[in-house]
């Protein structure tokens, strides 16, 4: 009479396998976040060698670009800055000259700061830099609903106009979502 109980066993495992079959694998799907206009102020200063430059937070839409591509942060396996670009706005007779090497370095509350980009040498004669990114995944900074930005970097010598920057950063989302 083995026969009755063999034949539940083997129900089961159909149904088992049958319902978890139903469940579709999630799909790995990458989109962009793109933070404009970023409006950094570099004062003046008469020092020259490592000086921070300019420092600002921004606002982080990561939440309304996961909802439009159907994802949640639990979703999100990465974060990656992909693209750093700083363009000096009034430059006037001013250009990055007098900078060396520069740097760009991300913080939010309870995390601590991190660089994410980075240029060196600077070249010469020029009003707009990009900047080389990391792979830091930046997902626990993006998160936050305030981002800090900051550019610190190396002068050769004293700054003697303020000068109004502009920073642009294109970060790549890499998330496993369900199909629709």
């Amino acid at each position: 009479m083995k026969t009755p109980q063999n034949l539940i066993i083997a129900f089961a495992i159909c149904a088992a396998f049958i319902f978890n079959s139903c469940e579709k694998a999630k799909v790995e799907v990458s989109f962009n976040l793109d933070v404009a206009d970023i409006s950094l102020i570099v004062d003046t200063t008469s020092q020259v060698g490592n000086v921070d430059l300019a420092a600002t937070t921004f606002q982080s839409d990561l939440q309304t670009k996961l909802d439009e591509n159907n994802a949640s942060i639990d979703d999100v396996e990465s974060i990656t800055l992909t693209s750093a670009e700083i363009l000096m706005e009034n430059p006037g007779s001013q250009n990055f000259d007098i900078v060396d090497k520069v740097y760009g370095l991300m913080s939010a509350t309870n995390l601590t700061e991190t660089q994410v980009c980075y240029l060196d040498p600077v070249p010469n004669g020029v009003t707009q830099v990009t900047l080389t990114t990391g792979d830091a995944n930046l997902k626990e900074y993006l998160s936050q609903s305030t981002v800090n930005f900051r550019v610190t970097g190396t002068t050769n010598a004293p700054n003697l106009e303020p000068d109004s920057l502009k920073a642009k950063l294109t970060f790549k989302i890499k998330a496993k979502i369900n199909p629709l």
